[in-house]
């Protein structure tokens, strides 16, 4: 009420009215908190009732006041904005004291003294910690005790990744290595972390479709026949493109590769699951760092349990990761591994060769009840899903041949067919590598098969089981297609299949007899009587 009239009787001209209202209101001040007056009334009224001494110093005061309470800096997050504080701040954390108390106190004073961003401040530990990778011990209990809002420290990594993703340097791997350092101690939790990463799922999503799509292009131009000219230049700068490797050069995959780096397996395999199909190890070095992992955890399991040993290099030993001694934890330890390498377990021919080994060696020792044991089905498992495609992008291996039909031939023959079924008709469709293989493939077969002859059946026939040791089931259906259209071909064919070997005859079986069970008879009928002669041929 007091702040109205004193606006009404500023604004009105009669003097009277206004010297009424200074009366009463300077008998009344007596009773009212001065406080609430000087925030309701005009400066000269306040003046005049003796509130004030001076209303210009009054009014002065006030936009000081005001000015550095809304308008003054209070922390400085910017190191050109407060240079002497921060340059203290990077000396103290590039020479810490011993103990980590100590230099949370030491910092503590520096944010105070020089009014320091404390967020600035926890983001300048975390770069120091990428170049002192050393001292990770020590910076993990120094961000502990420094105080800050709970998920603050996420939330920083967070936006420093964001900031790298547009980086076209890439983000750093030191990044990455901090980041599995606080997963694994549990500072920070792995699924908010990875929302923060780019690209989103829907976009690598996205990319394996397309990668996929230019697989099947790739093969079907290297399967087409034409007459021009332009085509063939076409088809011939495709052979160039990568075999239908899925990009992978993201935030999320190299986290992954930090995780497993440091021991962190359970993490790192959750994180896989929610990537695209075989998106880290179509990475180089994410397919590194995973034979890092099953050749540690095999390591010692091999030797003891294989009496050949392979001369390479040492392996490297990860910390913190558990190693294989019995066939339960070979079984718990090393097979998801393996499902996650998928076919990219050709890249190392040293690690086929070991894992071969073990599984020939179960299966020769528990070879009396294969059908009731839980350890043999998960050799299945791995390898209709591993081995099979694995050989396939191996180039004329006879020795991986022998070794996996090593312990195959101990299964029986329907499981085997199972596994050739699924070799066949469902893993050349699966992967963007194995599209290209077939078609690759293919390609050779016919060369082959359009130069085969009586008069040439060595040299052409070697080539056959060249081709027949890593993919039997491509080559097989080509050389089936030509028998059943040419008599001619019966017996220079038959005479080539003495080079195959013994898993190739098996498969061979396998083709021949899902060819004369065409469900079309009548018209296949002249077809499947070639082929029932090329059986007799053969037998």
């Amino acid at each position: 009420m007091m702040s109205v009239l004193d606006i009404e009787s500023i604004t009105k001209e009669d003097v009277k009215d206004r010297e009424a209202f200074v009366s009463i209101l300077g008998g009344a001040a007596k009773h009212l908190r001065h406080d609430l007056l000087k925030e309701k009334l005009e400066y000269e009224t306040l003046e005049r009732v003796k509130l004030i001494s001076n209303s210009k110093q009054f009014n002065t005061k006030y936009v000081r006041t005001k000015t550095k309470l809304f308008y003054k800096q209070q922390k400085f997050n910017l190191l050109r904005e407060e240079n002497e504080g921060y340059n203290k701040l990077v000396t103290e954390l590039a020479n810490p004291a011993t103990d980590p108390e100590t230099s949370v106190n030491n910092i503590l004073k520096l944010i105070g003294r020089f009014d320091l961003d404390p967020n600035r401040v926890l983001n300048l530990i975390l770069e120091t910690w990428q170049n002192y990778l050393d001292k990770s011990d020590f910076f993990l209990k120094l961000i502990k005790l420094f105080p800050k809002q709970e998920g603050s420290l996420c939330s920083m990594l967070g936006f420093t990744f964001g900031f790298y993703a547009n980086d076209p340097e890439g983000t750093p791997d030191s990044l990455f290595k901090v980041a599995a350092f606080l997963i694994r101690k549990n500072v920070i939790d792995l699924h908010e972390l990875y929302s923060h990463l780019g690209p989103s799922f829907d976009e690598m999503k996205a990319q394996y479709n397309k990668t996929l799509n230019n697989a099947r292009t790739t093969a079907k131009n290297m399967l087409t026949v034409s007459l021009n000219k332009e085509d063939e230049n076409e088809k011939e700068s495709t052979k160039d493109q990568p075999k239908g490797e899925i990009y992978t050069a993201n935030q999320k995959v190299k986290l992954v590769i930090a995780l497993i780096e440091i021991g962190c397996w359970i993490e790192a395999d959750d994180m896989i699951q929610l990537l695209a199909p075989y998106c880290v190890p179509s990475d180089p070095k994410g397919r590194e760092v995973l034979f890092d992992l099953i050749s540690w955890r095999i390591h010692e399991f091999y030797k003891s349990c294989v009496n050949k040993a392979i001369r390479v290099k040492d392996v490297k030993a990860i910390k913190n990761d558990p190693q294989v001694t019995s066939w339960d934890g070979f079984s718990d330890l090393v097979l998801t591994p393996l499902l996650r390498l998928g076919p990219y377990l050709s890249y190392s021919p040293i690690l086929f060769t070991k894992i071969l080994r073990i599984f020939g060696k179960y299966i020769e020792e528990h070879k009396d009840n294969l059908l009731g044991d839980v350890f043999a089905g998960q050799i299945m498992t791995i390898t209709n899903d591993v081995i099979l495609p694995s050989l396939s992008m191996v180039s004329f291996s006879y020795n991986l041949t022998a070794l996996i039909w090593n312990y195959l031939q101990h299964f029986p023959y329907h499981l085997r067919y199972r596994l050739y079924a699924k070799w066949k008709n469902e893993s050349y469709r699966k992967n963007p590598l194995l599209i290209v293989t077939k078609a690759e493939t293919v390609q050779k077969s016919r060369y082959i098969l359009k130069r085969l002859t009586k008069e040439n059946v060595k040299p052409f026939g070697r080539q056959i089981g060249k081709v027949s040791h890593c993919n039997p089931c491509v080559i097989f259906e080509q050389i089936l297609s030509q028998i059943q259209r040419y008599d001619n071909m019966i017996l220079p064919i038959v005479s080539a299949l003495k080079y195959l070997g013994l898993l190739g005859f098996d498969v061979l079986s396998y083709c021949i007899i899902e060819a004369l069970s065409d469900p079309d008879r009548e018209k296949q009928k002249r077809k499947k009587y070639r082929l029932r002669l090329c059986v007799d041929t053969t037998a």
